[in-house]
């Protein structure tokens, strides 16, 4: 499944990491993702699981279920956020790894948009 920047880009406004406060045509994109900047975007009473499905499989490129650092590189990438090597994919794959797989699965992604509501 390959999605286009548009696409990817819906997807990542609503999660609050692709923004333009000042409106004009220039990107701007914060460089730190952290679970408030996840959750900014989703309506205040939480994310649907439907936008939360939607939001893992921009990150899930190969559609295999997990999130690994080149799937998670690429999406930034594409993005325009930061170009990270792996290494450091994997670094912040690590923080919400919960089984040491070294891949973010569906559970583990949706736990961390639910803690952000808590």
């Amino acid at each position: 499944m390959e999605l286009s920047r548009p696409e990817v880009e819906t997807v990542m406004a609503k999660l609050g990491i692709f923004r333009n406060p000042s409106g004009d045509d220039h990107d701007e994109v914060q460089e730190r993702i952290g679970v408030r900047e996840i959750a900014a975007l989703f309506e205040e009473e939480g994310p649907s699981l439907e936008e939360v499905k939607e939001a893992f499989y921009v990150f899930d490129g190969n559609c295999d279920g997990y999130i690994d650092a080149g799937e998670l590189g690429d999406v930034l990438h594409k993005l325009g956020l930061v170009q990270l090597c792996e290494v450091d994919c994997r670094s912040l794959i690590q923080a919400f790894d919960d089984n040491g797989d070294g891949l973010i699965d569906f559970r583990e992604f949706k736990k961390l948009v639910e803690k952000s509501f808590s």
